[in-house]
């Protein structure tokens, strides 16, 4: 028996095509024999089959544009697909709870599909938008009780809420990329939990060897400490999981860490803020407003590229020390150091609009896409050679 690509319905082996939505293609392995199982195929809205032919995105190639040239830094010697809108393209659509839950039981013994059934297609995540929806309901809800009965217990909710929100958002966002579904929310949670203040810790540890400063110095032993920090307990994770060996499994567990480290970060910022302001709960809302804000383009991002930087410095092989000391991962690892670095800088224009922090915020996207078309290479050479 083999299955539509479009709808997902039962087939039999002789027809060319589905009799229930029509389509003639259809969604077969890679020997070219029998279709993928139904547990093993990840739907979209109205039923419609992750795998079946999705629009190309435009390319980049060479050294044309900014963004070819930064492929060719990261040593990417393929034409780089950045369709950004197909990272929001779903978003607006109708998706079940099924759907849902199919993608937050992956990685399971049960649910982790075969390297046959991967896809290498181009992601269109969408759960991440409902985990954010989930956090803003959940976060007006408190302040509607501090607002309405100035119940101050609610207020550790408020900073537990608001500062974990994008975070977390955009950890689910990655597990939508990871094609390989071969990481459990469970493992996630743990990653996100003790990797997040484990890397605080090893940040703190840091701090003590390194020498204070101030204005630019400061910047940049900052970013030097702090992405070291997270890249120890990155390194670990992926240690810890060693069938995560693959770029797009990389960008999920350092995104992990990194939303981890953000969302702690971020919650002492704000309950150190309530403190120095005597209360003022209003200007506490406005930092963690902002914080969330800027949040997809720190903390979380910088983690993830370091996560797939050791993936990719490691080779076919097992990862090792040798990897962190590579060329190739130095090189890469430069990339957040740098970018937080200059983020922390005191540059004065466009400071009043945030202008630096989106600036550099599309940047580690660009460099994030870049990274998610090599992981999608990665796939098609894994089942080449399977």
């Amino acid at each position: 028996m083999k299955y539509c690509s479009n709808c997902g319905k039962p087939m039999d082996d002789k027809d060319a095509f589905c009799g229930n939505c029509g389509k003639k293609s259809v969604l077969m392995n890679d020997a070219g024999g029998g279709a993928v199982p139904p547990p093993f195929q990840f739907w979209g809205d109205a039923g419609q089959s992750f795998y079946a032919g999705s629009r190309q995105p435009k390319q980049v190639k060479g050294n044309s544009s900014i963004i070819g040239s930064i492929n060719e830094y990261m040593g990417n010697d393929r034409p780089v697909n950045l369709n950004w809108k197909d990272l929001f393209v779903d978003v607006f659509k109708h998706h079940n709870t099924e759907e849902a839950e199919e993608i937050f039981v992956c990685g399971t013994a049960r649910t982790t599909p075969p390297l046959s059934a991967v896809t290498s297609t181009w992601p269109r995540p969408w759960l991440y938008s409902r985990v954010f929806l989930a956090f803003v309901v959940s976060c007006i809800l408190l302040v509607l009780c501090f607002e309405w009965w100035y119940n101050w217990n609610v207020i550790p909710g408020i900073i537990a809420v608001g500062s974990f929100a994008v975070p977390l958002t955009t950890m689910v966002l990655f597990l939508e990329v990871n094609a390989y579904r071969d990481i459990s929310v469970f493992k996630l949670i743990v990653v996100f939990l003790v990797g997040g203040c484990a890397s605080l810790l090893a940040t703190m540890l840091f701090y003590t060897i390194f020498p204070s400063s101030i204005d630019y110095v400061a910047a940049v032993i900052i970013g030097i400490v702090e992405e070291l920090g997270k890249l120890v307990i990155v390194y670990i994770a992926l240690l810890k999981l060693p069938r995560c060996s693959h770029i797009l499994g990389g960008l999920l567990i350092g995104s992990a860490v990194g939303a981890g480290f953000a969302a702690f970060e971020s919650a002492g910022y704000a309950f150190n803020f309530l403190l120095a302001t005597q209360g003022n709960v209003d200007s506490m809302m406005d930092l963690i407003l902002l914080r969330g804000f800027l949040a997809p383009g720190g903390h979380v991002t910088w983690a993830a590229i370091t996560g797939a930087a050791l993936m990719i410095a490691k080779g076919s092989g097992p990862l090792s020390f040798d990897a962190v000391l590579s060329p190739r991962f130095l090189k890469l690892f430069a990339i957040p150091v740098v970018l937080h670095a200059v983020w922390d800088m005191p540059i004065s224009f466009g400071q009043e609009i945030y202008l630096m922090p989106i600036l550099l915020t599309v940047a580690v996207w660009i460099v994030v896409l870049i990274l998610i078309n090599m992981g999608l290479d990665e796939v098609k050479q894994n089942k080449s050679i399977a």
